[in-house]
């Protein structure tokens, strides 16, 4: 048998092999707020957690503030259906050890959703809910690979009360 038809005969074996992919489920674990930030990330997908290399990167992938070139300040305001509202704010500098990014953002949703419980009884007819994240980040390239961490401290306000929630991210690619 000839090499080609070795080499087809592998891709065709490997390709009725494959199965599907599927998104994840997060169980109901993700914030409703989270939906990224920053106008390059949101046009680009998922996909820009490859690169992530701007103000907006640590939200996406820490690691990608590695290779990040020059200072960046970045604003956004974004309004949703619903009068859902997102507002971000960050900052990135590269430095000789690295590079350093900071970053605020906050989203709300629209006042005079109705509150009902499990009888559907009408509780509040202004159910609001809102979040504000403060974010600090790090980055460093060694080699060809990037290193990346990133702390925040996450505010949010619910009909249930409020919570704060710290989490730390840490990424390599």
């Amino acid at each position: 048998m000839s090499p080609r038809a070795t080499v087809g005969l592998l891709m065709l074996a490997l390709a009725l092999g494959a199965r599907a992919t599927q998104a994840a489920d997060d169980g109901g674990t993700r914030s409703v707020f989270d939906v990224g930030a920053g106008n390059r990330a949101l046009a680009l997908g998922g996909a820009f957690a490859a690169i992530a290399d701007d103000a907006s990167g640590s939200l996406w992938n820490p690691a990608g503030l590695a290779w990040v070139e020059r200072g960046e300040t970045q604003l956004a305001q974004s309004e949703f259906q619903s009068d859902f509202h997102e507002t971000f704010a960050g900052v990135v500098f590269p430095t000789g050890a690295g590079a350093r990014q900071r970053s605020r953002s906050g989203s709300s949703a629209p006042p005079g959703i109705e509150q009902r419980d499990a009888r559907n009884t009408l509780i509040s007819s202004d159910l609001s809910n809102g979040e504000s994240e403060i974010g600090l980040a790090y980055a460093r390239a060694i080699g060809a690979w990037g290193l990346g961490a990133r702390s925040s401290c996450a505010a949010r306000m619910s009909p249930g009360g409020r919570a704060t929630v710290w989490a730390r991210t840490w990424a390599c690619t």
